[in-house]
């Protein structure tokens, strides 16, 4: 009697180890993701990714000309930010910027504060131009 129940377990347990494999394989998810080909498509869109992220902060390239219009303080002061971050990462200091301005636009400030609008976007333009010192 202690055999045939032997049996009848060892049968249910197969029965039950191929039902479980069974189970596995039908909700068994493959992706077929390629990690190679994702981190091209990411390099690919990265700018997007930037351009959400900056939109999201309010300040996107495209935004920008409402912001002038509608809020000139926070335009320029994001100007003045990324002309200063800028130049900081070509490593100059604030008297070579100024010096720039004096020689490329023929005005002596004291203040980025100074620069209207034109030549304050002029400038953020030619210094985003320059490549980076290398140390």
């Amino acid at each position: 009697m202690n055999s045939s129940i032997t049996l009848d377990i060892k049968a249910n347990l197969e029965d039950l180890n191929k039902a479980i494999s069974r189970v596995t394989k039908a909700t068994k998810l493959d992706l077929g993701l390629d990690l190679k080909e994702a981190d091209e498509n990411i390099d690919k869109i990265r700018y997007q990714i930037i351009g959400i992220f900056a939109s999201f902060k309010g300040l996107s390239a495209i935004k920008r000309p409402q912001i002038r219009r509608r809020n000139n303080a926070a335009w320029r002061k994001e100007l003045y930010s990324a002309i200063y971050a800028k130049a900081s990462e070509l490593g100059l200091e604030k008297e070579d910027i100024y010096s720039i301005v004096l020689n490329k636009y023929g005005k002596k400030i004291k203040s980025l504060t100074e620069l209207g609008e034109q030549n304050l976007t002029k400038l953020k333009a030619h210094l985003f131009a320059k490549k980076r010192n290398k140390k």
